[in-house]
């Protein structure tokens, strides 16, 4: 270890977060800090500081930032997203300031520490686990012995759980593991300033640590012990977030409804404080779908629209494949809950699968995929397996002659199942989900389209092959392009619509609704609007109906109106495109317009 002077630096302590969007915030660096100003036991204490940027942010102006906070100590939190960011930084970090000590702590650590190190030489200290106490403990002996290192040190830091370090001599030393902290032993990690500082942002909170399951591709696999915190405290604290008006709040507890009736109480508590006075702050929960029953369903039901939004790890529903990952789901009870909670339309939903995992073939995936899919999701996240240091995974990866990332995101090349190029069809197939499905925008004419292909699985591998012959996948895609593109592809691979002019006719005006309701104001020739139509009989039409609308709606300023060649109000109820003639009027008076209203054209 290098020769460092305490006695040199300031107090300052930074906590440096490389979060992977603006929007978030790390949660683990303000624990830390909650956990020391609570518990530091004499003044004066150190000065914390927390920095947060982006792992898209410059690292010669992040290291520019460090510097000038002339620290005594710079603490990273390491995750898979910025832990290449993180080593640069703090290989230079170590050169500019030689005598601040460099911590590392965070899942990334979960691996080989003492390799780590070795690796690493410009790390002074790696904190594994759950890292308040080992962080409280390590600065206490740091400020202890505020002069050039000292003899007693090696024995002060040996005596410290979860601390990787390394001795006089230069050999790195491994601590054994610290107990786990009660539900209550760590703090509410944000301050009122924090939470007025970041309301547009996500915030995380922890009602509860460890997993009861043991996923094998997951890190929370090694913590096992499930820590509840005290209702009274989580109701506190809750009302903590909604006093400050935040955004969103995300519960990154690993399976949020492992006990049901602590899930149902949060659940029930939040809709009681919503109906005592409406609030706009949604809460996110990570659940497992097959433990949601009748009483569970019930509850969700009657929540307000956008105050919960749920995520649920589906991954495959291949029964050999979830024995092979040591996980259990029971996909027919699955299935029947997403389809209730899905059917009031009041709460968000979110299902994940996970491309790679050992032993499903590329055809398996795909019905997995579809059953999926078939559950008519808000969001279908597509993702690949990644080989986490530390996971136990890696064992079963190496039997199984995986291939996969050396370094972060340490994501599979080849599994058993699939080979790589079969990977990239389905980063393709990721890609298109995502600007079509996904992204919310196109859910009307996506959906319908998709519907007249035999397997959704189909249809989104051709238009996938179909968008990157284009060359459409290895550019950014602005929304008039993406509608355009849909709608190219759709006549051209679909003989439905190259079959029947009035069903393409009938879709183009579906994808028109689309292009509206995503909050575009401009009127592209090839979509037809109404308002653009070269008769002039038809034009006048439309005059009409629009101040006969602003007579009966004399509070609407900014509307929008169009003439559909299908029967709106039966799509509505079906999702069948059936020959009518309505008006349709689109509400402009919000940030987003909605679909405000349907008239039967009085010509």
């Amino acid at each position: 270890m290098a020769k460092i002077n305490l006695s040199a630096m300031s107090d300052r302590i930074v906590l440096c977060g490389l979060n992977a969007r603006y929007m978030h915030t790390s949660l683990a660096l303000r624990d830390l800090a909650a956990m020391v100003r609570l518990h530091w036991p004499e003044e004066p204490e150190p000065e914390l500081v927390l920095r947060e940027w982006t792992i898209n942010d410059q690292e010669l102006m992040i290291l520019s930032r460090l510097y000038r906070e002339r620290a005594a100590v710079y603490a990273f939190s390491c995750y898979v997203w910025n832990w290449n960011l993180v080593r640069l930084i703090s290989r230079s970090l170590k050169k500019v300031c030689p005598d601040a000590w460099i911590i590392w702590g965070g899942p990334e650590m979960s691996g080989d520490t003492a390799e780590i190190m070795r690796a690493e030489p410009e790390v002074d200290l790696i904190i594994s686990g759950e890292g308040e106490p080992a962080f409280l403990h390590t600065l206490q002996v740091l400020y202890k012995t505020r002069q050039p290192r000292p003899a007693s040190l090696d024995e002060h830091l040996a005596d410290i759980a979860n601390l990787t370090w390394r001795d006089r001599s230069g050999s790195v030393r491994i601590n054994p593991a610290g107990p786990l902290l009660a539900g209550d032993g760590w703090p509410f990690p944000y301050t009122d300033g924090d939470l007025a500082a970041h309301k547009e942002q996500i915030l995380y909170y922890e009602a509860a640590r460890g997993c009861p399951f043991h996923c094998s591709y997951c890190l929370s696999a090694l913590d096992k012990t499930v820590r509840c915190r005290p209702l009274p405290l989580v109701f506190a604290e809750l009302k903590r977030f909604l006093a400050a008006d935040v955004r969103q709040v995300k519960f990154v507890d690993r399976t949020f409804n492992c006990q049901k009736e602590r899930a149902l109480a949060i659940w029930r508590f939040l809709t009681d404080q919503w109906q005592a006075g409406p609030f706009r702050t949604n809460f996110h929960f990570e659940i497992a779908g097959d433990l949601l029953d009748d009483e569970a369903v019930a509850v969700l039901a009657v929540a307000p629209p956008g105050l919960f939004q749920l995520e649920i790890g589906v991954q495959t529903i291949q029964p050999a494949v979830l024995q092979a990952i040591n996980r259990s789901c029971r996909l027919d009870i699955l299935q029947r809950r997403i389809a209730a909670v899905r059917r009031p339309g009041n709460i968000h939903i979110h299902l994940d699968l996970i491309a790679g995992l050992p032993g499903e073939r590329f055809d398996e995936f795909g019905r997995s995929f579809d059953w999926v899919y078939r559950l008519n999701p808000h969001t279908l996240q597509l993702g690949f397996l990644k080989i986490l240091p530390g996971a136990p995974m890696q064992e079963t990866a190496r039997e199984r002659h995986f291939l996969w990332q050396e370094e972060p995101p340490y994501e599979i090349l080849q599994s058993d199942g699939l080979d790589y190029g079969e990977l990239m069809t389905l980063k393709q197939i990721e890609q298109v989900l995502d600007l079509y499905d996904n992204s919310g925008q196109f859910s009307r004419s996506v959906t319908w389209l998709a519907g007249r292909w035999p397997r959704p699985f189909l249809f989104y591998q051709k238009m996938a092959a179909w968008f990157d012959q284009a060359g459409c996948l290895d550019r950014a895609l602005g929304y008039g392009e993406r509608a355009q593109l849909l709608w190219t592809f759709g006549c051209a691979e679909t003989p439905e619509l190259r079959n029947d002019s009035w069903l393409a006719g009938a879709w183009l005006d579906l994808l028109r609704i689309d292009y509206v309701a995503g909050g575009q104001k401009d009127r592209p020739a090839w979509l037809h609007f109404w308002e653009d139509d070269p008769d002039p009989a038809a034009r006048e039409r439309f005059v009409t109906i629009k101040q006969a609308y602003l007579q009966r709606r004399s509070d609407k300023r900014r509307i929008r109106i169009d003439r559909l060649s299908f029967n709106w109000l039966h799509y509505n109820k079906t999702g069948e495109l059936k020959p009518g003639n309505w008006v349709v009027i689109e509400d402009l008076s919000g940030y987003h317009p909605v679909l405000a209203d349907a008239w039967p054209d009085p010509g």
